[in-house]
């Protein structure tokens, strides 16, 4: 991030699993230069950093201004505790889809956390996400229930067997009344490809396992989870800094077989996808990509996309693309035309969103697809066609309103 300001450097510097001397001296150094703190802790709360920044300063001696000290603490503590409280669900649900002997895997969240940063309170997390065998989702659906998890958007019966046929639908969401969280059940990581492939019997059984917290769990194996991980990224432009440093971190860990990796994404064409997640992590967080990584960002293209990227994650003021930005970049990363032809399709099937705006009866449901259109442009208005619009969060999620990106997964 070469025209960083100093608050978004500092911010950066302060962004590491393991700091040292030389992170510590760096951080010292651009103190020195002077620093708005105002700017610096709301950047670090918007990119879901501030426990990096509060232990960062801690090590390099930085004392702050009162107010940005308190303010800079209190998103810390929130962040930690409600990490810790996320782990400890994520191993009550996960015990209980063992017992129910539901194949499944955690993904994302404090579980990516722990491992990668050694503790579940330094990452934010929006939601609980376990993928699932297709088979097994109404089991699985089954014990969350019996845990108090209620689906967000209750479908009636034939609604909900629609949605969980549909091509390109791949997730239910549950609420707790007790939880500030969702919980999220998937039959694939990301829609837009099938990775990993967990309708495939073969997979599970091939599937790396390890030991969490007195649980036998599968993991997906590196290499698919960086794509994932890079697919979703690139999905909501790369909006948190966070993200970018997992993608760092699993680099500097040295876990991912990199010709496995871009081969992987030629497989499921999503080479340009990955290409700008490589990218946007080298520039951020100067990770040095070995030669096959290196050839496929080359290849993609992207330098003006990625510097756009780049230069609003050092905006403290959350300014994401407008729809019509965001749309126009998601086609741009399609390896194919037909690629975009179906992710201009996708854009067009009918959610429950549709339907719970038209109460259609079944005989009538062909009509959700001309009126999805309609809907959208009551909802958006101008926004879709203008430069100068309404705003949307291109980079959270419904249930994850702005200005956090950063907590969507």
């Amino acid at each position: 991030m070469t025209e960083a300001t100093r608050e978004a450097a500092l911010v950066l510097a302060c962004a590491r699993a393991a700091p040292g001397a030389c992170d510590a001296s760096r951080i010292a150094e651009l103190v020195r230069t002077g620093v708005d703190w105002r700017i610096a802790v709301a950047l670090a709360v918007r990119h879901g950093l501030a426990p990096f920044m509060h232990r960062s300063l801690a090590l390099a001696g930085v004392v702050l201004p009162r107010d940005a000290a308190a303010k800079l603490w209190a998103d810390t503590q929130w962040s930690a505790q409600r990490g810790h409280e996320m782990a400890d669900e994520l191993h009550a649900i996960a015990a209980a889809l063992l017992a129910a002997r539901i194949r499944f895997v955690p993904f994302k969240g404090p579980l990516l956390a722990e491992r990668l940063l050694g503790d579940a309170g330094l990452r934010e997390s929006g939601d609980l996400d376990f993928v699932v065998a297709p088979r097994d989702v109404l089991a699985a659906r089954a014990v969350l229930e019996s845990l108090g998890y209620q689906l967000q958007d209750a479908l009636d019966g034939d609604r909900e067997r629609l949605w969980l046929a549909s091509p390109g639908r791949h997730e239910l969401a549950f609420r707790h009344p007790e939880r500030p969280f969702m919980v999220e059940l998937q039959w694939r990581a990301n829609p837009e490809l099938d990775v990993p492939r967990v309708a495939d019997d073969e997979w599970w059984d091939r599937a790396p396992r390890f030991s969490w917290r007195g649980l036998e769990l599968t993991a997906i194996p590196a290499e698919e989870e960086a794509l994932a991980l890079l697919v979703h990224g690139s999905k909501h432009a790369w909006a948190s800094i966070h993200w970018t440093l997992d993608i760092a971190q699993l680099a500097r860990r040295a876990e991912i077989a990199w010709p496995a990796l871009v081969a992987l994404a030629h497989r499921h064409r999503a080479a340009r996808r990955v290409a700008l997640g490589l990218a946007v992590a080298e520039r951020v967080h100067g990770i040095e990509l070995p030669e096959v990584a290196r050839g496929i960002v080359e290849s993609a293209r992207i330098e003006p996309m990625v510097a756009r990227i780049v230069e609003k994650l050092a905006d403290a003021q959350y300014q994401p693309f407008t729809i019509r930005q965001a749309f126009r970049m998601r086609l741009a990363l399609c390896d194919t035309r037909a690629d975009q032809v179906r992710c201009i399709a996708a854009s067009l099937r009918p959610t429950p969103g549709d339907w719970a705006w038209a109460r259609l009866p079944r005989g009538l449901w062909w009509l959700y697809w001309p009126l999805r259109p309609v809907r959208l442009a009551a909802k958006y208005g101008s926004s879709l066609l203008s430069r100068r619009s309404p705003r949307s969060p291109a980079a959270a999620t419904p249930r994850t309103p702005p200005p956090r990106p950063h907590s969507t997964g």
